[in-house]
């Protein structure tokens, strides 16, 4: 998924949740099924495919545990954003930032940034987020080709800020 192979992940997901290998919860691999509901959301998500992503999300937030709600802001931004519910994802970002600092992984913050400053960008009819635009962006940064690969391969107004803002390479984009 994070090279940007969401039909892969798809495919590896769905077999790994037929083999039943998650029907026990006595077995230490049960409490990765949440992350796995969540990771099967993203790769709708990445496609584009936001009825099957919010399906998804649904199931994700059903399992993880209480108090660990804060592992999906990066899925809860990802889908709020591409349905085009930029305020509702930057108000719930806010809110639950805090705790998503000790949760989601470095990659996913700076992804997590880029996606708030798109939506920061939507929203920007007279110029009063541009200062937030760039905060974001500079938090965003240093790119790395594959943290935004898969969002870029399927999502052209993404990649179009992505290249606006400097952080998708050309050659990237091009092959």
């Amino acid at each position: 998924l994070r090279k940007g192979e969401a039909d892969r992940a798809l495919s590896l997901f769905g077999s790994i949740l037929n083999s039943g290998w998650f029907a026990d919860k006595k077995l230490a691999l049960h409490q990765y099924f949440p992350v796995m509901l969540s990771d099967i959301a993203l790769c709708h998500a990445v496609r584009g495919n936001l009825d099957a992503a919010e399906e998804w999300q649904g199931y994700a937030h059903d399992h993880f545990p209480p108090g660990k709600a804060s592992a999906t802001l990066f899925l809860d931004t990802l889908i709020a954003v591409r349905r085009g519910r930029y305020e509702t994802a930057l108000k719930d970002a806010q809110a639950r930032w805090s705790d998503a600092e000790g949760t989601l992984l470095g990659f996913q913050m700076k992804i997590l940034n880029a996606l708030l400053a798109f939506a920061c960008s939507r929203i920007n009819k007279n110029g009063e987020h541009d200062e937030k635009i760039r905060e974001l962006i500079a938090a965003s940064k240093p790119y790395r080709a594959e943290q935004h690969g898969g969002l870029m391969a399927h999502w052209p107004e993404y990649r179009e800020f992505l290249m606006q803002q400097g952080i998708a390479p050309q050659v990237l984009i091009a092959g």
